[in-house]
């Protein structure tokens, strides 16, 4: 759903929402956007027009431009497109903003969707936006917001990330989380809710990524996980929510990670892929539908470099920027995505999927009842073809 991306696994990451990824420059980072494929760097002035990371969670979008410009779009009802609603009724009588906003914010360098509420980094300060009933934010006021909100209480992250009733932000080596923690998802080995940010995970964190009731920490060569795991998403076996981290056993050298509503996928450092947690849509990749959430899978498919988590699916990215996606919509056997150009970021949302071009543009598809393929308009329709959003002042 989100991404985030780092340099080396000593260096700190930029931020996302459901996915990171290690190794190589990418969405998040200030300096120079996704890996591209295009013909290189130029003396050019900074696009207002050109994306350079895509963020999704649920159903709404957001997209950072390469000036810093952030459009948002899609489901609103909780505020989290940040503006006010523009369409009244879309599917369940909810608002919806089926036409991408630019949103009233100074120059963004990171961005991270989560499941009902957005937030964004700008230097030393954090907007957030969207639902806050659970205190998400960590600001301790409990209220919703349709507009960027300045957090005092997450000033100086380098990382910002969130699921459903939480929210964690990333301060040098320290993870900080808030929310209502009843699946144990803010990791201070307490399920008690808690309106401020509070200090978890082990000294030395480098990225950190949520779902939607669980979030992982990577700290050097291990991956941390807490919260929900009824389907062993937070790490085999499954079992009851995990207030506290717990190291991933069986795993190393990740570069890349992705959390769904119950399963999780990373990449390692030498393109493959590895899963577990739910599969009854097959978002594990392993070409069958059946429970795998007691051991770590091997996805079909190789040479990965950024991995994506809808719901109930997958998607992943090749360096040559090929794009295969897997589970609910697609099959379980992972499959290439039709797209005009290679991408350089990949998103995935509930039921839909957004992807920059290496020219700038984003296209999405997937389901738009709430108009978050960006098109203007919502329907019921599933579309399988990726469609231009248009960004552009």
């Amino acid at each position: 759903m989100i991404l985030v991306v780092l340099r080396t696994l000593a260096t700190v990451l930029a931020l996302g929402g459901c996915s990171f990824s290690v190794g190589a420059a990418g969405p998040g980072d200030a300096s120079d956007g996704p890996t591209d494929t295009s013909d290189g760097p130029t003396d050019a002035a900074p696009s207002a027009c050109k994306a350079v990371e895509v963020s999704a969670m649920s159903a709404h979008t957001c997209a950072r431009m390469e000036n810093g410009d952030v459009w948002c779009w899609g489901i609103n009802g909780k505020g989290e497109v940040g503006i006010p609603a523009q369409v009244a009724a879309c599917a369940l009588a909810i608002p919806c903003n089926p036409t991408p906003k630019k949103l009233a914010l100074p120059s963004i360098t990171k961005l991270g969707v989560a499941e009902e509420h957005s937030c964004a980094i700008a230097g030393a300060q954090t907007y957030c936006w969207g639902r806050n009933s659970e205190n998400q934010f960590g600001d301790g006021t409990g209220t919703d917001t349709p507009t960027p909100t300045l957090i005092a209480q997450r000033a100086n992250a380098t990382q910002i990330t969130g699921g459903l009733t939480f929210g964690c932000s990333l301060h040098g080596a320290a993870v900080r989380c808030s929310g209502a923690n009843t699946s144990g998802e803010v990791g201070d080995a307490s399920f008690t809710a808690r309106p401020m940010p509070v200090t978890t995970v082990p000294s030395g964190t480098q990225a950190i990524e949520s779902g939607y009731f669980h979030a992982c920490a990577l700290e050097g060569s291990f991956l941390y996980c807490w919260g929900g795991n009824t389907s062993g998403q937070a790490g085999p076996p499954a079992g009851p929510s995990l207030g506290s981290p717990r190291i991933v056993s069986g795993v190393a050298t990740v570069s890349a990670v992705a959390l769904g509503y119950a399963h999780t996928c990373v990449a390692l450092v030498a393109g493959d892929l590895r899963c577990w947690g739910d599969n009854a849509s097959g978002q594990l990749g392993v070409g069958d539908m059946l429970p795998h959430s007691n051991v770590i899978t091997t996805p079909l498919v190789t040479g990965i470099v950024e991995v994506a988590a809808g719901a109930q699916h997958t998607c992943a990215r090749t360096p040559a920027g090929t794009v295969y996606c897997w589970g609910e919509r697609y099959s379980s056997t992972p499959a290439q995505v039709t797209l005009p150009l290679p991408a350089i970021s990949i998103a995935a949302g509930s039921y839909h999927d957004c992807f920059v071009l290496n020219d700038g543009s984003v296209h999405c598809l997937g389901t738009n009842s709430y108009g978050q393929l960006g098109q203007g308009t919502h329907s019921t329709a599933t579309t399988t073809t990726a469609a231009r959003v248009t960004l552009c002042p």
